[in-house]
């Protein structure tokens, strides 16, 4: 871990005091002046110091983060690929990479159409949840994109994956989330509609919205997380008081209540009706 700045200067400080009195030199750090030579000499090197230590620790993390992603066919290097799929292109047989010369960067963001991916292991396959993203909402792949990719994975010639592997692409609407809330707010900042007095906004539903968005691709979520984000971030919220908290994956007819966390089939979560997220807004 790198030291803090006033670390290093103290145990610079004293390794000086130490080295002084072991010459039978008594100096008092205390009472150094802001201006004294001392004070400035050690200010420098310790400052130096920092510099080197926060450079090692960005490199070193910078170093791992590019053998994490380079080690060939972990679970991090499978995500890493799907992400590199380009639609509508080519993997050459012999260098496995996409030749893209003369190909302009917009096209090149036009056919990245993995924005989320998330590698797993399941039972007999590795479970790759996938979503790209329309106007920023996260939604499934169209069936001729599932199938491009499952061409580009699977091409036993392209080696993208290693023999015997079998892959299960997860490729769901979003998991539909039911909240229920008592919240209780301020009336002198928040109406018992919900609207924000000055700003005329709905913040609660806003910042519920920007909590799911903000979400990490195949996240967990916590109702006790999200209701902690509001109580610290939306103005006027003093209470708030879960009373239903539901989900269920794409397709499934069954709801199941969410007590701690759930982490979505699918990977995402969303309110798919209006009626999803009722907010009973009480002057507290």
């Amino acid at each position: 871990m790198v030291r803090t700045l006033n670390d290093i200067k103290t145990q610079i400080t004293q390794r000086y005091v130490a080295e002084m009195a072991a010459i039978g030199e008594v100096v008092d750090a205390a009472n150094w002046s802001a201006v004294s030579i001392e004070r400035c000499i050690i200010f420098i090197f310790a400052f130096c110091s920092f510099v080197v230590e926060n450079l090692m620790d960005v490199t070193k993390k910078e170093i791992s983060d590019t053998i994490a992603q380079k080690n060939p066919h972990t679970k991090n290097w499978y995500k890493n690929t799907v992400l590199a799929y380009l639609h509508g292109f080519v993997v050459d047989a012999k260098t496995l990479q996409y030749n893209l010369v003369g190909v302009s960067d917009a096209a090149i963001e036009a056919a990245s159409i993995i924005k989320y991916c998330a590698v797993n292991d399941g039972t007999e396959s590795l479970n790759v949840k996938i979503a790209k993203e329309t106007s920023g909402v996260l939604e499934p792949l169209t069936p001729s994109e599932l199938a491009g990719l499952q061409d580009y994975m699977e091409d036993d010639q392209l080696g993208q994956k290693d023999a015997g592997v079998y892959i299960n692409f997860i490729n769901d609407d979003a998991d539909e989330l039911r909240l229920s809330y008592d919240v209780y707010v301020n009336p002198s900042v928040i109406d018992t509609t919900g609207v924000h007095i000055v700003s005329g906004a709905k913040t609660v539903q806003v910042a519920i919205n920007s909590f799911l968005k903000s979400l990490e691709f195949n996240g967990v979520f916590a109702p006790q997380n999200l209701e902690v984000s509001i109580l610290e971030t939306v103005e006027g919220v003093q209470l708030m008081k879960l009373r239903l908290c539901q989900v269920r994956a794409a397709g499934a007819s069954v709801w199941n209540t969410v007590d701690v966390q759930y982490l979505p089939n699918s990977g995402y979560l969303k309110f798919i009706n209006t009626n999803d997220l009722q907010l009973n807004y009480l002057p507290n």
